[in-house]
């Protein structure tokens, strides 16, 4: 659940996703403006569960997705009282 405080922000140009859409072969790499300062990035299944839950040193994360079955996934990042949202396809 979101708290009243917080503000969904959908990602636009803040957040690059790549390769979109991805496959088993290469890992997925998060990127964000080292402006925006995110301190935990959620990976969250189609039905809504968390899955991954990671904490960032920098403003990169690269996210193995072998083991997620072929579905789009949605990205939560959380930088202050902000959650900036993007999605990925893995096929």
């Amino acid at each position: 659940a979101v708290a009243d405080k917080d503000s969904l922000v959908d990602a636009g140009s803040e957040v690059h996703v790549f390769p979109n859409p991805a496959n088993s072969n290469q890992p997925l790499m998060i990127t964000w403006s080292a402006a925006t300062k995110v301190t935990m990035v959620n990976v969250i299944d189609p039905l809504g569960r968390t899955i991954r839950t990671l904490y960032p040193k920098k403003n990169e994360l690269t996210l193995d997705i072998n083991n997620l079955v072929p579905n789009t996934y949605f990205i939560h990042l959380y930088a202050g009282t902000s959650i900036i949202r993007s999605r990925f396809v893995k096929q």
